[in-house]
């Protein structure tokens, strides 16, 4: 190994933002875009998603009988709607 890749591997090791560096760079030259593509159309299945799927999980699993039947209501009339 010569002098000169051998402290290029010391700096990496020693110092994270030249380590940072000489990864970002190497992603760089792989990542190349098309300047003429174009950005995918989202339909709109793709923005109806719900904000908040871990709190109606923790309703139906640890909430009371009232709050998971309230739950319920709110989840029927968002699909009645």
């Amino acid at each position: 190994m010569s002098s000169n890749s051998n402290q290029q591997s010391i700096d990496t090791l020693t110092h994270p933002s030249v380590y940072r560096d000489t990864v970002n760079c190497q992603r760089r030259k792989s990542d190349t875009t098309d300047v003429n593509m174009k950005p995918q159309n989202e339909t709109k299945q793709n923005q109806d998603w719900d904000l908040y799927p871990q709190l109606i999980r923790q309703i139906e699993n640890e909430g009371s009988e009232e709050q998971v039947k309230r739950l319920h209501q709110l989840e029927l009339e968002k699909s009645n709607q």
